[in-house]
């Protein structure tokens, strides 16, 4: 957006928004009206916001109008009438507004209306949303009718949705929520996997200070003051743990917000946690210590303390060691199957087919430098195209009005039939220039491709996709049919049948579209396709081109595979999360069972060399540590594969469709963990087979 301020021209590529007088009034209690509202966030301009008195309050204005200060939007002059505190954010909790502009300005300047609008309102005391809701559902159908041509189908009203609006619109929400509650059970699975883990630990070193501990209670100590210390001691531990992690969590939390946005736009979302988010989750951190010290006090409280019984208590503090282990090999299996689903899923998204090839494919997306004013498509984008098709490193160049960026999200189709009695075929559509389809490679089955005297004579025509084609035409040959688009029922005729491809992201499959020829006017925020013989073309490159024409400014560029990828944020996201704490939870389990085996080999080095005096062998040996480890797994597997089936099942969601074998996943994490398992069992089995019997007889 170019902004001139008394004379001084400024940029500002920062969002701006529209602003009613009643939004105006409801988020920042303002009752004055006028033209425009800048926000002090705004670094594009300089700072003469700070030269206003009292700037830091709600809302200034100036009394005398000859002090108001004016501003060029678009070429178009306006009045700053408010600055607005630096905290507002608008509505949209991801993308705050620098400038607000009256919402009735676009058709009085004759600007680009907004695409799509929300109504806000404020609720009487004592009223509830669900009734606000029922209430507006109500009388929706009829405000909807009062403002369409009288025969509007009863089945074309949009569903009208009432919302809380305390923490603004956010798309990142919508979007990564259920994602976010499923890493929050896969981290608390972890977080359970290492309090358990620390736990059998803290039970070792207690069982290894048990003449200490005989000593304190014998000396007059009751148990209750050992659970106290042994409280404390888990409590410091946690308390170090959780102020280690603060740091890193804020770093991560900043590293996969930006990573998480992709749009056009600067994200303005905040980034770093809250202290809230902080004090919960430390606090979760310290609970978490309590569940450490558990097998500790069991022990405590079960076993023989007294000085004499020296050997007492040595079998079941083995199998509460045994018992830990195989907790960790259940919570371990589960975490490991669910990085098992989502990797598959996120590989199963990535061979879909996309209906083009994308390796040679550059993707650049535009913006209209002034909105008030529209490039004529003949004349310019055909040299537009024609420029860019000379450019080193490029073979050929289209635009598309869509530009292969539909979400599923956004999935907006339009109703299309061949007659008017006929039933209506919801279509997606795109306006794309000639030489589209051979610059993207999607073939044109039948038929023919648009051509330039299609876009200068606006001719009445269309391109369907195959799925499109094979449900309005079943019996075939829709070549030289015609079919009605829209609510208007615009006639158009059929030149051809183009192959089906994806309209943005890969999970939208065999979806019914149609093409039209450029219209008119050039759209405002085209794409454009580049086919590339070596390189990528720069976006210096591109500029040199596109913006000295005085109409499109160039936004993005971009790969097409890097595009196709933007589609798969969320699933590379927590398959990449999934997959880092199913690592951690081998790792701590690995640990873990390597620790006991040690210790339980040591324990038992005496009976190990009575056993090789009497004649076993090391084979024999290494069988018997062995066949100790394949009963912890039997135990932790039985445990591990129905909790890793409900996970799944629960997660089933998040998997976008794609067909996984449960069964065989299930198989490959149990043989991987088992083969794991054994393989950090090998070594100890090794140890023990090679005891001395001298050595191990004289020990106690």
């Amino acid at each position: 957006m170019i902004l001139t301020l008394n004379g001084s021209s400024q940029t500002c590529g920062l969002p701006w928004g529209w602003m009613s007088p009643q939004e105006r009034d409801t988020s920042v209690g303002s009752s004055f009206t006028g033209t425009l509202i800048v926000a002090t966030r705004c670094p594009g301009l300089p700072g003469w916001i700070d030269g206003f008195p009292d700037a830091s309050t709600t809302f200034f204005a100036h009394k005398s109008s000859d002090s108001y200060l004016t501003m060029r939007v678009e070429g178009t002059a306006l009045t700053v009438i408010g600055v607005l505190p630096a905290p507002y954010r608008g509505l949209n909790a991801d993308e705050a507004p620098d400038i607000a502009l009256p919402i009735t300005l676009p058709w009085k300047l004759k600007l680009q209306p907004p695409l799509a609008m929300q109504a806000v309102g404020r609720l009487r005391p004592g009223t509830g949303l669900d009734e606000a809701a029922a209430h507006l559902s109500a009388i929706w159908p009829e405000v909807f009718k009062s403002a369409q041509t009288a025969n509007t189908a009863a089945q074309l009203i949009p569903n009208l949705r009432a919302v809380p609006l305390a923490n603004g619109f956010s798309i990142l929400r919508e979007r990564y929520r259920r994602p976010l509650y499923a890493l929050v059970a896969l981290a608390g699975c972890l977080l359970l996997l290492a309090g358990v883990n620390i736990g059998g630990l803290s039970l070792a070193r207690m069982l290894e200070r048990r003449e200490t501990f005989a000593v304190q209670l014998a000396l007059g100590a009751g148990r209750s003051r050992l659970a106290v210390q042994l409280l404390c001691e888990a409590m410091l531990i946690g308390t170090a743990a959780t102020l280690l992690a603060i740091p890193i969590a804020r770093w991560g939390a900043q590293l996969a917000a930006h990573s998480l946005w992709t749009g056009n736009r600067p994200f303005t979302q905040q980034a770093t946690p809250l202290a809230t988010t902080l004090l919960t989750t430390a606090f979760v951190g310290v609970l978490a210590s309590v569940f450490v010290a558990v097998p500790g006090w069991i022990a405590l409280f079960v076993q023989n303390w007294d000085l004499g019984a020296r050997g007492a208590g040595q079998g079941a503090a083995s199998g509460q060691r045994r018992g830990v282990i195989a907790a960790q090999i259940a919570l371990c299996f589960v975490l490991a199957f669910c990085a098992a689903l989502f990797t598959g899923n996120l590989y199963a998204l990535r061979q879909l087919p996309l209906g083009y090839e994308p390796g040679r494919l550059q993707w650049v997306r535009l913006d209209s430098i002034h909105r008030t004013t529209f490039a004529p498509t003949i004349g310019y984008a055909d040299t537009l195209l024609s420029q860019i098709g000379r450019l080193p490193g490029v073979e050929l160049a289209a635009m598309s009005q869509g530009g292969f960026g539909t979400t599923v999200e956004g999935l907006d189709a339009l109703p299309v039939r061949t007659d008017p009695g006929a039933n209506a075929v919801n279509a997606l559509s795109d306006r794309v220039s000639p030489g589209f389809f051979q610059t993207t490679s999607i073939p044109v089955q039948q038929g023919r491709d648009f051509t330039w005297d299609d876009v200068r004579n606006r001719a009445n025509v269309a391109i369907l996709n195959r799925a499109l084609a094979d449900r309005l035409f079943p019996e075939g040959n829709a070549v030289g049919r015609t079919i009605r688009l829209g609510r208007s029922e615009q006639m158009i005729s059929v030149v051809g049948i183009a192959a089906d491809a994806t309209p943005g992201d890969p999970r939208i499959q065999n979806v019914p579209q149609y093409y039209l020829p450029l219209g008119a006017i050039a759209p405002p925020a085209p794409a454009l396709l580049l086919r590339l013989r070596t390189s990528n073309v720069t976006q210096a490159a591109l500029r040199e081109v596109i913006e000295p024409m005085g109409r499109h400014e160039v936004v993005r560029v971009s790969t097409m595979n890097d595009e196709v990828e933007r589609f798969l944020v969320r699933e590379r996201l927590i398959t990449s999360a999934s997959l880092l704490f199913a690592a951690l939870a081998g790792v701590v389990s690995i640990a873990g069972l390597y620790a006991t085996m040690s210790q339980n080999i040591t324990r038992r080095k005496r009976e190990i060399g009575i056993r090789i005096a009497v004649g076993a062998t090391p084979n024999m040996v290494r069988a018997l540590v062995l066949t100790e480890v394949c009963w912890i797994l039997l135990i932790g597997l039985s445990l591990g594969i129905p909790a890793a089936l409900a996970g799944g099942h629960a997660a089933h969601s998040l998997l976008s469709g794609t067909s996984t074998n449960s069964l065989t996943l299930l198989a490959v994490t149990g043989v991987a963990i088992a083969g794991g398992a054994v393989f950090v069992s090998a070594w100890p089995a090794q140890r023990a087979a090679c005891t001395p019997v001298a050595a191990a007889l004289r020990s106690e």
